[in-house]
């Protein structure tokens, strides 16, 4: 997820979550998650998009999966409109 909000919210909902701050936190960070398995909720913006992408090809390269769930607004924004852990 991008912001920290984004991760107490995946971590109520029960994901073991990481926070990554936009597109220059992929550079930094996104090695780290190389070969494992993700699911990646980025903000749906071009910003989101673009980490969804350089994350899910440093997973594959390195013998992970991925997948992305791209919910209509950032994913605590989300958590919010349901009304919880929904």
């Amino acid at each position: 997820a991008e912001g920290p909000a984004d991760v107490i919210a995946l971590d109520l909902a029960g994901f073991d979550a990481v926070g990554i701050p936009g597109t220059q936190g992929v550079d930094k960070w996104g090695p780290y998650l190389a070969g494992l398995d993700l699911i990646v909720c980025t903000d749906p913006d071009d910003a989101g998009d673009n980490a969804a992408e350089a994350l899910g090809a440093m997973a594959v390269q390195s013998g992970g999966r991925w997948c992305r769930l791209r919910p209509p607004v950032d994913v605590d924004g989300w958590r919010r409109q349901t009304g919880g852990d929904a």
